[in-house]
C-alpha cells in the first residue's frame, strides 16, 4: 500500500464517523461520492471454482484498495 493509504483509511473513518453530525441529508450525498470507490473482490480455486468473495474500496489513485483479510483468507495457497 503507498504511503497516503493509512491517511485516506483514517479519513473515511473520520467522515464515517462524523456523518451524525452532517445529518440525515449529508448521508446521501456522501454516498455517492464514495460508491465509485466500492469493488466486489472474488476469490477463485486452482480449479477456477469460486471460493468466496467481499468488498473493499479503492485508498489512491495507483489503484490500492483496502479489505478484510478474511475476504482473501480462502484464495491464499495452498487453501482448497
Amino acid at each position: 500500500m503507498s504511503k497516503s493509504g493509512p491517511f485516506m483509511v483514517g479519513f473515511l473513518f473520520f467522515i464515517l464517523a462524523v456523518s451524525p453530525v452532517m445529518g440525515q441529508d449529508g448521508l446521501p450525498a456522501l454516498i455517492k461520492k464514495m460508491e465509485p470507490s466500492i469493488v466486489v473482490i472474488v476469490t477463485y480455486g486452482r480449479n477456477g471454482s469460486m471460493l468466496g468473495q467481499g468488498s473493499g474500496f479503492f485508498v489512491d489513485q495507483e489503484g490500492d484498495v483496502v479489505t478484510n483479510f478474511h475476504v482473501l483468507q480462502a484464495g491464499k495457497p495452498g487453501c482448497r
